[in-house]
């Protein structure tokens, strides 16, 4: 995963979102998986992009079809596993957060 973050992030950012993927998989009909790469990746993925990762990193996902669409996964459980934990790691715990406003009234003259 590092080798392709560093060589291609976006296909990166393809493979990433796989680990959201429900069902069979992430379908690409409609530019779905694009979307899903492009939130992850905070900008646009484009569907040349997507053909890329199934080239250079189609050892890492599994092609399936439901309702007559190809869809795509991640290949093994420990791929979307180091996914997540990605993101959990780096997603504020609404717990730690404080709930205290800042006083924003004027200074008082002393």
């Amino acid at each position: 995963m590092q080798r392709l973050r560093r060589d291609d992030p976006d296909v990166e950012h393809l493979l990433h979102s796989l680990a959201y993927a429900r069902g069979n998989g992430i379908p690409r009909t409609n530019g779905i998986w694009e979307t899903a790469g492009s939130a992850i990746a905070g900008h646009r993925i484009t569907d040349a992009a997507v053909t890329c990762a199934l080239e250079t990193a189609g050892s890492y996902i599994v092609q399936d079809a439901e309702f007559g669409d190809e869809c795509y996964r991640l290949g093994h459980r420990t791929y979307t596993e180091y996914y997540l934990a990605q993101d959990r790691a780096h997603t504020p715990n609404p717990t730690t957060r404080t709930t205290q406003q800042p006083d924003l009234s004027p200074p008082r003259p002393h």
